[in-house]
């Protein structure tokens, strides 16, 4: 389907794939670093113009700009409004992660700041570890509704 630029950025530790069909395109977001660890991760996308995601050529539209390395990413359409969701960790001490959501300008660029949408604040969500992650892995729209 798609192979990174060998030994390239954000080549390395590519997982969470997600795909999405937005404004009559494919894209799939997915989160990868540069083989330095996670303060090289980001969320990367891929945008296919075919109607059906198998045919057609994947173009790496870039990494997404969150203020902080992300991953796990997914995108809500609300009204005519795409907005970013994702995990973020390792920056609170507290509870290990958190969810943010940003404004998209389109489906491979983010505007404005980011805000946090929640974080473990009970006892049995703060359990695990350090892999005590809240995932930003679901929106379903239905009909007029966001859920």
């Amino acid at each position: 389907m798609w192979s990174p630029e060998p030994g390239g950025r954000y080549s390395h530790h590519l997982w969470a794939p997600e795909i999405h069909f937005l404004n009559g395109k494919w894209y799939i977001y997915y989160t990868a670093n540069d083989g330095g660890g996670d303060d090289s991760r980001r969320i990367c996308v891929l945008e296919n113009e075919s109607p059906n995601p198998m045919d057609g050529d994947w173009v790496w539209k870039g990494a997404l700009d969150t203020p902080v390395p992300g991953l796990d990413g997914t995108v809500l359409k609300l009204s005519a409004q795409f907005y970013f969701l994702y995990a973020v960790y390792g920056h609170f001490p507290d509870y290990g992660s958190a969810i943010y959501i940003m404004r998209m300008s389109n489906p491979y660029t983010l505007t404005g700041d980011h805000v946090l949408l929640t974080a473990p604040t009970f006892s049995w969500e703060k359990q695990g570890g350090g892999w005590r992650l809240m995932k930003a892995r679901l929106c379903c729209n239905e009909m007029d509704e966001s859920f």
